[in-house]
């Protein structure tokens, strides 16, 4: 008899934890999960943006005189002078430099490439064949006439105009080079942005 009260107590015991834990249904959960980013030097992101280099793979005259690399590893657009004596833009005059950097789709889906930020009294272009063509976006949308890069694809050639050098002059201000694989949507920022 002891033992059939026995097995009866322990029944209702065990019935009464199933009722208490219930069906295995839960309300909230909050679990706390490790992220990896990893933050790449321009020459080695997804969009990877370099001195501009002709088909032998050498760093391309312009690129050499106005291009630098930065320890951050980014790039620097400096006009102020170059290698042979020259110091500064001239005043009241349209100046064009071609052949300043790269860009290239190091990822995983098409993108749409533009630049946005860009200081007043400049633009930015592309030489590049079927691609190229103005890269200046400082609206809100996504431009739906800015090139595509596939992955591995890289646009050529990109260079400035300064139209008004006084307004350049003492800039130290950063553009923003966008790559998105919207194709459309407002202030362009559903992408990775890198500034130059």
């Amino acid at each position: 008899m002891d033992r059939r009260k026995f097995l009866i107590g322990a029944g209702s015991l065990a019935a009464g934890s199933a009722a208490a834990m219930g069906t295995g249904a839960f309300t909230s959960v909050s679990a706390d999960r490790t992220v990896d980013v990893a933050l790449a030097s321009d020459n080695s992101a997804f969009l990877q943006i370099t001195k501009a280099r002709d088909d032998s793979g050498n760093v391309k005259a312009n690129a050499k005189d106005y291009v630098e690399n930065l320890s951050s590893g980014g790039l620097k657009l400096d006009l102020t002078s170059t290698d042979n004596g020259g110091q500064g833009l001239n005043k009241n005059a349209e100046t064009i430099f071609d052949d300043l950097f790269d860009i290239t789709n190091q990822g995983t889906q098409d993108v749409r490439v533009y630049v946005k930020n860009i200081p007043s009294g400049m633009s930015v272009y592309s030489e590049d064949g079927e691609k190229g063509g103005t890269l200046n976006y400082n609206n809100q949308t996504i431009p739906s006439e800015a090139p595509v890069l596939s992955p591995g694809d890289t646009l050529e050639d990109v260079g400035v105009i300064v139209r008004d050098p006084q307004s350049v002059a003492s800039s130290d201000e950063s553009m923003t080079i966008v790559a998105t694989n919207g194709l459309a949507g407002p202030d362009g920022d559903s992408s990775d942005g890198s500034g130059v």
